[in-house]
């Protein structure tokens, strides 16, 4: 992919499959194997590791290749440890405040970086930066929840919403090019007058009801049958040796 670029303008997004795929079987085996120190220092090592790859491969490569992204992957997974270990998330509460300040600090650099143009595919310090401002405002959301945080993550909307984001994700570009190429015979989805305005919201809806369909036909049932499983901690007694 480095080599051809995206491929396709149908498939471009799927790229971030092959990342959440791997990241999905590797992570397993790492909790499996590792205890919570070394889990620890892998995921502080790979952290450290990944804008050291998008310097190495700065462009196209320090955006899809997957340890060039295992900060923020990581960032989620220290996260998960951090919460479960009572010293280190009372520690973290104690500090609250510290952290609300640097996700301002956080969320005025990234409106910046954007605003001037800075936020280049596979550049070293803005996904570290954009990694940095998600993972603030996620720790905020779990160890201080308030009214203003349950705005954003209890809001019935943007529940449905997230629940039907990755469908949207993955078909909203096949249909936005579907729909301008029969509308507006533009073979590139982009809109510089009202009538190309109405028709990329036009796609919006297109893609919406696509989402709701997978969700109702597809998606849901596979979340209902993971949802049957139940993990169990087996309290039978070991068997007592007779030597």
């Amino acid at each position: 992919m480095l080599k051809l670029d995206f491929g396709s303008s149908w498939l471009a997004v799927t790229w971030s499959l092959a990342v959440e795929e791997q990241f999905y079987l590797l992570l397993p085996l790492l909790v499996w194997k590792l205890d919570k120190k070394k889990l620890v220092y892998v995921f502080v090592s790979l952290i450290a590791i990944a804008p050291i790859i998008r310097v190495l491969f700065n462009g196209l490569g320090g955006y899809i290749f997957t340890f060039a992204r295992s900060d923020v992957l990581l960032t989620g997974g220290l996260l998960a440890i951090a919460y479960r270990d009572q010293k280190t998330k009372d520690f973290l509460v104690r500090n609250i405040n510290l952290l609300v300040v640097l996700f301002f600090i956080f969320l005025f650099g990234a409106g910046t970086l954007i605003l001037q143009g800075f936020t280049h595919i596979g550049d070293p310090f803005v996904h570290s930066w954009m990694g940095g401002l998600y993972s603030l405002f996620l720790t905020i959301c779990i160890l201080s929840p308030s009214k203003i945080t349950n705005i954003f993550v209890s809001n019935p909307f943007f529940i449905w919403l997230g629940v039907r984001s990755y469908s949207i994700y993955l078909f909203h570009l096949p249909i936005t090019i579907l729909t301008h190429q029969f509308v507006t015979g533009h073979k590139n989805p982009y809109y510089s007058n009202w009538d190309e305005f109405f028709v990329t919201l036009l796609s919006m809806g297109i893609t919406i009801v696509f989402a709701e369909l997978s969700m109702k036909v597809f998606e849901g049932f596979f979340l209902s049958y993971g949802k049957s499983f139940q993990y169990k901690f087996d309290k039978t007694p070991l068997p007592i040796s007779k030597e």
